[in-house]
């Protein structure tokens, strides 16, 4: 026998690339920690709280963080429209007669909201606001995303973009200065983003055959700037902005591409067992900028092929690796069968609509509590693979353990599903909890689970395994 170790202490790489694979530092699965805030160390993040009580009684896609001082929720399946005042009370303040809402937007003293073919408005903000429902026309569409650039709200209009400018003048095709050369008809546009001085816009494709577009305007020419990259998915479910590149999350099998202003390459895959069955959504609002993080929602589009939540993708600082990484739940704790609806950032605060088999809600994030049950598991360890191995020291060092707060270590034995438990004793006069056991196995995977008190946690510093192996096979 051959005694072998391995010592876990950096978990900056993020979400690997499968149980077995992937860059250094990364890990094979993980929920509500916190990699990127201290280097070497691993945390708990803070949980979500639902903040819409029992007022919000359906899934909204689309919110405003208006200059009023509230914010106004959108419903996706009716035309209820809630408002969250700053001093947190929620109300139903009005219901669009024209039904779900499909796209939002605050622009000159007005939140502008659509519906299948109608562009509503309520306003002026600043003196006695009114709603108008159907305030004018737009071509029929399930999606009608809004964004502001220049003088201009931009609203994706099916094929083309329609525009109102600073003057309230609304143009069907274009801007009230120069038309816009519609896409082609199977082309509807999904998500619009400002990008530089110009916008970006991703369409879906209605025969779910040709390939989606990718679409740069400069809000002054009659069409876009130049021939759209090339993508080989028939949807784009949303783009993230990042000053002068941007994430495009397209297709319904996790993929994330790099946009640099020219190309599109594929930069991440959220890992998930997808087939035509089994597959994800991802919704145009559910996206934003939290603590230097870029987030987005992930939700079961059917099947749950993947863990479902708030994901993000970011890095401690330039020196380390931009990491994939689960880290809200939403305020129940599933993370499967749910929709995550819209992503907004208020002040310091981050808010999430989501749906669940059995409930809804908007959770805020809650800066007294810290995330419960959350945990991470490790790539999976095969030393030599072709050897047998027996597993038999595990030991998790600990940076600090408050009252009241624990550390669980489980293993999965030859990529089984089921978890078993290993025994740890405190041994707090070093900071570390050790597990002696013999597991006689070919492959282990170990999972480490928080337990939380209120708004403590245990911070890990390293997990350590040891694993004699066989010299002959």
């Amino acid at each position: 026998m051959q005694r072998k170790a391995l010592k876990i202490e950096n978990w900056s790489g993020g979400l690997s690339d499968s149980p077995l694979m992937g860059i250094k530092g990364s890990y094979a699965e993980g929920v509500g920690l916190n990699i990127h805030e201290y280097p070497h160390l691993l945390t708990v993040n803070q949980k979500l709280t639902k903040n819409s009580g029992s007022v919000v009684t359906e899934l909204c896609k689309n919110a405003v963080n208006s200059t009023d001082g509230s914010s106004y929720w959108f419903s996706t399946t009716t035309g209820k429209i809630w408002k969250r005042t700053s001093t947190g009370t929620w109300s139903l303040i009005h219901t669009n007669a024209n039904g779900a809402c499909v796209g939002a937007k605050e622009w000159d003293d007005y939140i502008y909201f659509a519906s299948n073919a109608k562009l509503g408005r309520y306003g002026p903000l600043s003196d006695s606001a009114e709603w108008t429902d159907s305030w004018n026309n737009l071509t029929s569409a399930s999606f009608h995303p809004m964004e502001v650039q220049s003088i201009y709200l931009i609203i994706g209009n099916a094929s083309t973009v329609a525009t109102v400018d600073d003057t309230g003048t609304f143009t069907a095709n274009g801007t009230s200065l120069v038309p816009f050369i519609s896409l082609p008809s199977n082309q509807i546009i999904r998500s619009i983003r400002k990008f530089g001085g110009d916008i970006l816009m991703g369409t879906y494709s209605t025969d779910n055959n040709t390939p989606a577009m990718l679409i740069r305007w400069d809000c002054v020419s009659q069409s876009y700037l130049s021939d759209p990259p090339d993508i080989p998915e028939t949807s784009i479910q949303t783009i993230i902005t990042q000053g002068t590149y941007a994430y495009v999350i397209a297709g319904n099998f996790g993929k994330i591409y790099y946009y640099d202003g020219t190309t599109l390459v594929p930069f991440k895959i959220i890992p998930g067992d997808y087939t035509s069955s089994a597959y994800i959504n991802c919704y145009s609002e559910a996206e934003c900028k939290f603590l230097g993080r870029t987030c987005f929602g992930i939700s079961n589009g059917q099947g749950n092929s993947t863990l479902q939540g708030i994901y993000s993708l970011g890095q401690h600082d330039r020196n380390y690796p931009i990491a994939l990484n689960l880290d809200y739940p939403i305020s129940t704790g599933e993370i499967s069968s749910l929709d995550i609806g819209v992503l907004l950032v208020i002040d310091k605060d981050l808010y999430v609509s989501w749906k669940t088999t059995t409930n809804v809600g908007i959770d805020k994030i809650d800066w007294s509590l810290k995330q419960e049950n959350a945990y991470i598991k490790q790539l999976v360890i095969t030393g030599d693979r072709e050897k047998s191995k027996i597993f038999r020291d595990f030991v998790v060092n600990y940076k600090s353990k408050p009252s009241g707060t624990n550390l669980t270590l489980d293993y999965y034995a030859n990529y089984t599903n089921n978890a078993e438990e290993i025994f740890l004793r405190d041994k707090s006069t070093d900071y570390k909890f050790i597990g002696e056991q013999n597991i006689p196995c070919g492959a282990l995977q170990a999972r480490l689970t928080f337990t939380v008190s209120g708004n403590n946690a245990p911070i890990v510093e390293s997990i350590y395994i040891t694993f004699d192996e066989e010299q002959t096979l």
